[in-house]
């Protein structure tokens, strides 16, 4: 096994902006999306998917510049070429930052006109509902994958994206945060308070462990095989609660158990 390098925190900084925890997901469509039947969908998508979220209808842009809160998903119609529109877009993608916006459209006329624009996705108001779905599900997994925690050592700072932590663990009163990158970061902070800081797909396994069910490569009633080959064992107070929110994160991955 590689040896790990470790490096020692004094603290670590976890800000809405750095961070995707438990909390709900928020959708905005824009600029008269008025089709009942799509917005229909996407609630439906939201609430079969088990997806914490809020839709909010916007009546145009600048309804939506005069939001306070950020949109994780914008779901924007296109009523003529968005090169007309392209500086209400910037605005857009300047005041709601990292969010997916996802052009939609009556007919695909403007689709490469659209593409200079660089949505994240460009849709059309006839689209079936799987279509959607798959939108917003890659829009959900983009958002996530920037999404990290920033420690400070030393007057040195340290970004660590969630998707590369393997576990957590606690080491008396310090915990040690284990990457894929075979560092582990030693810091002062009970894990009970570090579980709380990190979004749903972190497990605790036991009193002492938290394991991201992303880098599970198989589970067992007593432990889990990690995509590095450690066995992180699971306690038996636990053992239900494991395999039933390792289950809702395949579930909410779409039936992809790994999604590095």
């Amino acid at each position: 096994m590689q040896l790990k390098m470790i490096i020692r925190c004094r603290r670590v900084r976890c800000g809405t902006d750095m961070m995707m925890d438990e909390s709900e997901i928020k959708v905005a469509v824009c600029n008269g999306i008025e089709n009942d039947f799509f917005q229909n969908n996407v609630r439906w998508i939201l609430d079969a998917n088990r997806i914490q979220g809020v839709l909010k209808a916007y009546m145009d842009a600048e309804a939506l510049l005069e939001e306070t809160q950020k949109q994780d998903i914008i779901f924007y119609l296109l009523k003529s070429s968005p090169l007309g529109e392209l500086s209400r877009i910037g605005e857009l993608k300047k005041k709601h930052n990292d969010s997916k916006i996802i052009f939609v459209a009556e007919s695909g006329a403007y689709m490469k006109d659209a593409y200079k624009a660089q949505p994240f996705r460009y849709l059309l108001l006839s689209d079936t509902r799987e279509e959607i779905q798959e939108a917003i599900f890659s829009a959900i997994r983009d958002i996530r994958e920037k999404k990290g925690i920033v420690l400070e050592s030393n007057k040195k700072f340290y970004y660590i994206l969630l998707k590369d932590i393997l576990y957590i663990e606690a080491l008396g009163d310090d915990i040690g945060i284990f990457t894929t990158e075979s560092y582990e970061y030693i810091i002062r902070i009970p894990l009970k308070r570090m579980n709380y800081l990190l979004e749903d797909d972190f497990i605790r396994f036991s009193r002492q462990q938290i394991v991201n069910a992303r880098h599970i490569q198989s589970l067992k009633n007593v432990g889990a095989i990690l995509d590095n080959g450690e066995e992180v064992a699971i306690s038996g107070r636990e053992r239900k609660n494991v395999v039933k929110r390792y289950m809702e994160y395949i579930f909410k991955m779409g039936g992809h158990i790994k999604s590095n």
